[in-house]
């Protein structure tokens, strides 16, 4: 989560704090309003961080239910939803707004049954296999300890002093599964599902496998260490390979910043592909690694993003450029285009020829890119 540079790592610390405080709230026999106001601090914050967090005030009014812990606590607590709603009604409105930013999410096919079973909280489904066999038998020796009703609450006296609590099977339950069965009923009416925005529940099926190896225990001591030693096998190839030079989206930004860069002569054009998927753009590679790309001519583009109304560049095409003067003085230049390693992109391709351009010298290949050298 922290590598995608956004906010999921920031809203899951907000989702298992304000998860922590309500779990503190119903532990205590009295509850100072300091605690409510921080509850409610942290609901509003994690709204504005990510607006999903939302979810939790969900999440938690079906914890109370099962807990039942009396109006003492569930009219505050209802209070202070409602204040935590009306100070986060600005960013809601501004999102339903703004809601046309993700409708391709109707037609990329991710609410899937791989993307809830395997790409949630798992990867590869490896991981996922033993992950849910797990969370599977913390489930259900606990609906069996239980006696084969939905209690929530530990038994008395699992903390001095403290209040009734929910177990940690029912909390973990909620926390996964609430907010996923919340997207995808949406999605149904309006697109808001993709497997990183339920980020958050990741913490949740931790919890829910660490209580399904406490529980294998109970039947023979020696299978939770069986359990962990399968679970690390299936995690570790995993773990690995996220950490490959080309990990993230297959990109190979660093090793092309460092081609161009020995390469290309200060006042060099360089074009980059724009057909590729806006993550996997070439163009990322001169914010990414700059170095390479000093004093070279950025022939396209139009508005920085740190000017733009979004996230990436604004650029012209070819024709654009040439039409807006931007190849004036321009002898040499770099066309780079994206390629799987089977096809390769022909972004502008027919365009610079037809300005007088020729492919000359270099044809440079990378992991994902292909450099074409150019003159005229």
């Amino acid at each position: 989560m922290g590598e995608e540079a956004r906010s999921y790592a920031f809203s899951t610390a907000f989702a298992v704090w304000l998860t922590l405080v309500l779990l503190e709230i119903l532990a205590r026999p009295a509850v100072r309003k300091r605690w409510w106001l921080l509850y409610g601090i942290l609901l509003i914050a994690g709204t504005y961080v990510f607006l999903f967090v939302a979810l939790f005030a969900i999440v938690h009014a079906l914890l109370l239910l099962v807990t039942r812990p009396g109006r003492r606590t569930l009219v505050p607590w209802a209070i202070t939803v409602a204040a935590a709603a009306i100070a986060c009604s600005p960013i809601a409105l501004i999102a339903i707004g703004e809601r046309h930013q993700i409708a391709y999410l109707a037609t990329a096919d991710r609410a899937n049954f791989t993307a809830v079973f395997t790409t949630l909280w798992f990867s590869a489904w490896t991981v996922a296999v033993v992950g849910w066999a797990l969370i599977l038998f913390a489930l259900g020796s606990e609906w069996r300890r239980r006696g084969g009703t939905v209690a929530a609450r530990t038994d008395r006296g699992a903390r001095i002093g403290a209040g009734q609590l929910p177990s940690l099977a029912v909390t973990g339950a909620l926390w996964l599964t609430v907010p996923v069965i919340s997207l995808l009923a949406v999605h149904t009416v309006t697109p808001d599902f993709t497997p990183r925005y339920l980020s958050f529940c990741a913490p949740a099926a931790a919890l829910l496998i660490a209580l399904g190896l406490a529980r294998l225990s109970r039947v023979r001591r020696w299978l939770p260490l069986v359990a962990s030693a399968l679970l690390l096998a299936t995690i570790v190839p995993v773990y690995v390979g996220q950490r490959t030079p080309y990990a993230k989206n297959n990109s190979d930004w660093a090793e092309l910043s460092a081609v161009i860069g020995s390469h290309a002569q200060p006042g060099d054009g360089v074009i980059f592909d724009q057909s590729a998927r806006p993550s996997q753009r070439p163009r990322l590679a001169m914010h990414t690694y700059p170095a390479g790309f000093t004093g070279l001519v950025d022939v396209a583009l139009r508005t920085p993003f740190t000017a733009n109304h979004t996230w990436y560049d604004a650029v012209m095409s070819v024709p654009q450029a040439e039409r807006a003067d931007r190849f004036d003085g321009i002898r040499h230049l770099w066309l780079i285009e994206h390629t799987d390693g089977v096809t390769v992109d022909s972004y502008g391709r027919t365009d610079l020829e037809q300005l007088g351009f020729e492919p000359v010298g270099a044809l440079l290949i990378t992991h994902s890119e292909q450099i074409t050298e150019f003159s005229r």
